[in-house]
């Protein structure tokens, strides 16, 4: 069995190691001012009602902006479907269509619905 030695660098590399993980520990943040913890309802009871009318669309444009992605793998899912053996291809085209027209008005939607989140 063959022993792993130590090079001669390998104390003093530990060494720094220990040294710099002790700096890390005596180093203290900037001293600052302390504010202290504010309530939500306290800190909202400043805003003006304009700027809470913005902020509770734009959380209800959030959740509908994500509730609706999953719309687009059913119609993804729909136009694979209308790709089976037995549909002619005017009725396939058709189909393909018009769910291409509802992926195009849902997207137009998550577009307005994403401005409105982002920007509100």
């Amino acid at each position: 069995m063959v022993e792993s030695k130590d090079k001669p660098g390998d104390d003093q590399e530990l060494q720094a190691f220990k040294n710099n993980a002790q700096k890390d520990k005596t180093d203290k943040e900037p001293e600052g001012p302390k504010y202290p913890p504010v309530a939500m309802g306290r800190l909202l009871g400043v805003i003006p009602s304009q700027q809470i009318v913005l902020f509770w669309l734009s959380a209800v444009a959030a959740v509908l902006s994500g509730g609706i992605v999953p719309l687009f793998i059913l119609i993804f899912g729909e136009i694979l479907n209308s790709f089976g053996p037995d549909s002619s291809e005017d009725e396939m085209l058709e189909e393909v269509t018009k769910l291409a027209l509802y992926s195009l008005y849902i997207g137009l939607g998550l577009f307005v619905l994403c401005y409105l989140f982002v920007m509100g």
